[in-house]
């Protein structure tokens, strides 16, 4: 995308000295009202299923052999024995209960267990991570949906998930205008009645005119450019002439873009100009317009903000 900006420059001359000087106090500036309608797409890229095991371990019977196991669904925690404890007087089987014979499963912490979905699953710690079992799904189990809906915003806008989804839905609820920062990337100055010659020309003859431009700041260099130099399009893209985008809170959101920023709130770039021009040339008008520029701006847009979260718990035991 690239856009250009004429900008005639109207100058004043006094006919005894022939010094130049502007209309009015910051007389020449370019002013920001560019905005960009942001309609994003939110998606589902993918989905990792984190299920936390326990782990098995006592380190008075690190290397025994457990009997048989439990799991108590209201205080979500585990039993073990290594005996069988329905040899004790009173004994009463819990309501969840497995019986390990002949598994070897021992108590040393290498195995790690879960009951869940009314079924008991053992895993050796060599395939988990710490106590996590991590595995990519296409879908939230139906069975195990979120505990709150998944919900992604950056302050100003969202889109709510809910709790159950599935890899490649998508939103676009977070739909913003915002102002669009933009760089000049080329400068060219065409003469429109009189012609451009060099700053260092000290004996300007009559129709003749030297100007620099410069803007009031810059990223990396804020140097006059001798407007001579530049009657074909000159690239002064890394010069850094930067033009920052309106302020969030001063971007109207409705109406036509063209028209959400107004001309107090525009950011402008001022520019310092220096001109000469020979004594008694100036028409009896006394403003003509000498030296049209032309600025090439292109827009700054964001990079590298695409956004990750990751959802809660699920409403399960994992």
């Amino acid at each position: 995308m690239k856009a250009t900006v004429p900008l005639y420059v109207c100058m004043y001359g006094f006919r005894s000295t022939g010094n130049v000087v502007t209309p009015t106090k910051n007389a020449y500036q370019l002013r920001n009202y560019s905005t960009i309608d942001k309609n994003s797409r939110t998606y589902i890229a993918d989905i990792v299923k984190v299920t936390h095991y326990s782990r098995i371990y006592d380190a008075d019977h690190s290397n025994d052999e457990l009997f048989s196991i439990a799991y108590d669904d209201a205080s979500k925690t585990y039993t073990y024995w290594y005996s069988d404890p329905s040899t004790t007087h009173g004994w009463q089987q819990p309501t969840i209960y497995k019986t390990l014979a002949d598994e070897h499963i021992n108590a040393s912490g290498e195995c790690y267990v879960i009951y869940i979905d009314g079924e008991w699953d053992f895993k050796a710690a060599g395939t988990l991570t710490g106590d996590e079992l991590r595995q990519t799904v296409k879908a939230i189990d139906q069975n195990h949906q979120l505990s709150q809906d998944f919900i992604i915003g950056d302050g100003d806008t969202q889109c709510n998930f809910g709790k159950a989804f599935a890899v490649g839905d998508s939103k676009t609820d977070n739909s913003k205008r915002e102002g669009l920062a933009i760089k000049v990337s080329e400068l060219q100055a065409e003469p429109a009645t009189w012609r451009v010659v060099p700053m260092s020309n000290s004996a300007l003859k009559r129709g003749e005119i030297a100007m620099s431009i410069a803007p009031a700041s810059a990223m990396y260099n804020a140097s006059a450019i001798d407007l001579s130099t530049c009657s074909a399009p000159l690239d002064i893209t890394e010069n850094g002439w930067f033009i920052a985008g309106a302020e969030k809170a001063k971007v109207a959101q409705n109406g036509a873009g063209t028209d959400a920023v107004k001309h107090d709130d525009a950011p402008a770039l001022p520019l310092i100009t220096t001109a000469k021009i020979a004594g008694s040339n100036v028409n009896d008008a006394g403003c003509t317009p000498v030296v049209r520029v032309t600025y090439s701006i292109i827009p700054m847009f964001e990079t590298g903000d695409t956004q990750t979260a990751t959802a809660n718990g699920v409403s399960s035991n994992r």
